[in-house]
This record gives structure tokens, C-alpha cells and sequence, in this order.
């Protein structure tokens, strides 16, 4: 006779195969994953981009100082923090070459030749590459979790997964594919705060997803209104002391896991200031001619274009049909889950204005609207999304002269917006140079 404590062989056993077969059902979500960072790592040596400078010359800037900070805060401090990570021989190496402080020149020297000797670039596009295809996981999570439907669930990270734009832009050394990524994550535990018993842990965990992003590039910042509108809904209005302090508590995550990514914010100030500065006035004036536009409604247009025609999918009728599945899944949700509903929509609504008030237009700022139209196909546009997987397949790999504009004219690469005067929209000086 066996006590409490003990299990038979056969009843482990079971367990066992029970437990697998768990994990087997999970199977087609790992073989996205692979097929995305497969053909995303065999497209990653594409020559140059004329944005991946600014990570070589973060760390440059910060063997140079000796102070473990990027010293440049075009980017906030995530971009930095991934290259330290990823080019921790190559930068411990040059941070121990010479300790005296007046020789940070001579350290800067022995970073440039580390990166440009071990190919650092590439280590560093696989790793946003990876961290990009934590997207899929996050939106498989949220459907799984609020709707307990593996079909859909597997169907919102396949269109996530196979879009071609994703793909384009998650094999480039610049914070736009992360920033979605996280942007993602704070769909998750904000919708999850709704719609879940303990709202105050999904709130928080939103709240810190919502840091990292406005960690990863600024207009992250919207991400916040998730959490934010959240915990409005969660209110029990009882006591609009109690949202006071929930709402208190959420801004209060969000501003620490930020400042942890980017201290340079409290300790480099007047650096810090003057760098946000200047981007804000590149966004508000243009950024050579083919990127500005003409004035808001202008911008509004060129942004609801590539949402509606590019963005999920390379193909006009199955971009337009997704699209179209994407405005009767919201339109469903506001009927059925109105409070999802609002959470959903704040970032968007607000994101997609926002942008239209500045004069430049590009289009990879845009990423982070794409795990919301996911969401919003879950319903009516699941089916639509399968019958589309196998083409968005194969404009999931860009070749790799798709990188390096060679034709005069419209960009042959996701940027749409992309159009130039005589040069190539990303053939530039080497990563380790700059522009």
C-alpha cells in the first residue's frame, strides 16, 4: 500500500507523456521561431545601414569615457546595453587595455578593431533578430491566455511571424523591431490585467514592459496609456483613492524600469537633454527630402497607406484582405469586450496621430502598430491569415541585395517612403565609421 507521498511507476509514467504531448502541442509555434530567425540569420551579412553607426559610436563613446554609459542619447540606453552584451569580449577588452584616463583614445582604438575583426555587426543584427521574434511568443501567449484557442492563438503569431516587413526590419541593428516587440509584451499583460483575476500584477508587469520599450526608442513613452487605460477599466469605483494610487503605482514602474535602462537621463542630463532635442527637431522638420511630408493629413495618409497595404503583406489583395479582417475583428471586439476594446485601441489612436503632426514620415516607427492589427485578426481574419501564410513565407526572407538600394527611383525594400536623389538609401560608410 503506497502512502499520500508516494506515485506508482505507471501514474509518473502517464504524467510524463501527458506533459509531452503538452509541449507537442506548442510544436508549430517553435518551428515559426525557427523559420523566422533561419531566414532572418541567412539575410543578416546585407552590407550596411546608414542607422547602425550609432551603436559602434555608443560604445566607442563610452571606452573613451570609462564610464559604463553611451554618452550619445539619440536612442535611449536599451541599444547600448544589447551592444555591451553582445560585444562584452570586444568591450571588456578595450575598457581593460589601458586604464589611465587620458588614454581613452587609444582604448577606442583597440574597440574599433575588435568589432571590425570579429564582425561584431553580425552577432549584434542576429541578437535583434531573436529578441524581434519574441513578438510572436508574446501575441501567442495573449491569445492563448485570453481566449484558450491554440488555432488562434498559433494564427496570430503566423501572421506576426511571416510578414515580410517584420522580417525586413527585424535584421537591422536599430531599436524599431524591439521596440515592437516590447510594445507587444505590454499588449499582453494589459489585456491580460482586464480580463484576469489580481489585475494589480498584470498592470505592473505592463507598466515595466512599457519601460523597456521607451527604453528601446522614445515614442515608446504611448505605450504607457496601455497599463494606464487598464487599470481605469480594472476600477472597481469604490474608491477613486485607490485608482489614484494603482495609477500612481503603474507610472511609478514605468518611470524606474526606464531610468534603469537609460541612467544617462539622471546623470548625464545636459547630454541627454540636447540629444533629445535634436531628434525631436529632425522629427519635426524632416529628415532629407525623401522622408518629409507635406503636412498632417498628408503624413495621416502616407501612414494609413502602408498600414493598409504594406504592412501586412507584401501582396495588394491579401494585405487589403487582411486588413479588412483586422476592421471587422475590432469592430467585433468593441461589440463583445468593449473594456479590451479601449486598452487596445488608446496606443494606436494616439501613436498614429501623434506621428502625423511631424514632418517626417518613415515607416519602421510604424513597426510597433503591427502586433495590434495581429490582435485584432485574431477573430474574423484567422482564417483569411492561413489561407495567406505560404505567400507571406516567401517574402519573409528579403534577399540580400533588397537591402542595398541599387535603382534610381521608389525603394524595392519595405520603406515605401524611401526615395532618394542619386545614392542609395543604405549604402553607407561602414557600421563602425558612421554617415
Amino acid at each position: 500500500m503506497t502512502t499520500p507521498n508516494e506515485q506508482s511507476g505507471p501514474d509518473i509514467a502517464t504524467r510524463t507523456v501527458g506533459s509531452r504531448r503538452a509541449w507537442l502541442r506548442h510544436a508549430p509555434l517553435i518551428v515559426l521561431l525557427l523559420l523566422f530567425n533561419g531566414t532572418g540569420l541567412a539575410g543578416l551579412d546585407f552590407g550596411h545601414h546608414w542607422d547602425e553607426h550609432g551603436t559602434a559610436a555608443s560604445l566607442e563613446g563610452s571606452v573613451r569615457s570609462g564610464l559604463i554609459l553611451p554618452l550619445r542619447y539619440v536612442y535611449p540606453g536599451v541599444r547600448f546595453w544589447i551592444a555591451v552584451v553582445v560585444a562584452a569580449p570586444e568591450y571588456a577588452r578595450a575598457m581593460l587595455s589601458d586604464m589611465d584616463p587620458d588614454h581613452g583614445a587609444a582604448r577606442a582604438a583597440v574597440l574599433a578593431e575588435g568589432l571590425r575583426k570579429n564582425n561584431t555587426h553580425l552577432r549584434l543584427r542576429f541578437a535583434y533578430l531573436v529578441l524581434t521574434s519574441l513578438a510572436m511568443v508574446w501575441l501567442y501567449l495573449l491569445v492563448l491566455m485570453w481566449r484558450g484557442n491554440l488555432v488562434e492563438a498559433l494564427a496570430a503569431a503566423a501572421v506576426l511571424g511571416t510578414s515580410w516587413e517584420i522580417a525586413y526590419h527585424a535584421r537591422w541593428m536599430v531599436p524599431d523591431a524591439v521596440m515592437m516587440q516590447f510594445g507587444a509584451m505590454t499588449i499582453l499583460f494589459s489585456v491580460l490585467a482586464v480580463v484576469r483575476a489580481q489585475p494589480r500584477r498584470w498592470l505592473l508587469l505592463a507598466a515595466a514592459a512599457a519601460g523597456l520599450a521607451t527604453g528601446t526608442k522614445y515614442p515608446g513613452g504611448a505605450l504607457l496609456l496601455m497599463p494606464l487605460v487598464a487599470a481605469v477599466c480594472c476600477w472597481d469605483r469604490r474608491s477613486a483613492r485607490a485608482l489614484r494610487l494603482e495609477l500612481a503605482r503603474v507610472v511609478i514602474v514605468f518611470g524606474g524600469v526606464y531610468l534603469l535602462t537609460t541612467p544617462g537621463t539622471l546623470f548625464d542630463p545636459l547630454r541627454f537633454v540636447e540629444a533629445v532635442r535634436r531628434a525631436q527637431a529632425v522629427y519635426a522638420e524632416g529628415h532629407h527630402v525623401q522622408y518629409v511630408t507635406s503636412g498632417f493629413f498628408s503624413h495621416l495618409a502616407g501612414i494609413l497607406h502602408y498600414l493598409v497595404r504594406d504592412l501586412l503583406s507584401p501582396f495588394l489583395l491579401a494585405g487589403l484582405a487582411l486588413s479588412g479582417a483586422a476592421v471587422v475583428g475590432a469592430v467585433d471586439l468593441w461589440r463583445r469586450e468593449r473594456k479590451v476594446a479601449i486598452v487596445l485601441a488608446v496606443f494606436p489612436v494616439f501613436y498614429v496621430l501623434y506621428f502625423s503632426t511631424q514632418a517626417m514620415l518613415m515607416v519602421r516607427n510604424l513597426l510597433a502598430l503591427a502586433p495590434m492589427s495581429r490582435c485584432s485578426t485574431r477573430r474574423r481574419g484567422r482564417r483569411r491569415g492561413a489561407q495567406t501564410t505560404g505567400r507571406s513565407i516567401a517574402g519573409s526572407a528579403p534577399a540580400k541585395s533588397t537591402s542595398t538600394g541599387t535603382r534610381r527611383g521608389r525603394v524595392t525594400t519595405a520603406s515605401w517612403s524611401c526615395r532618394w536623389n542619386g545614392h542609395g538609401n543604405c549604402t553607407c560608410a561602414p557600421w563602425t565609421q558612421g554617415p
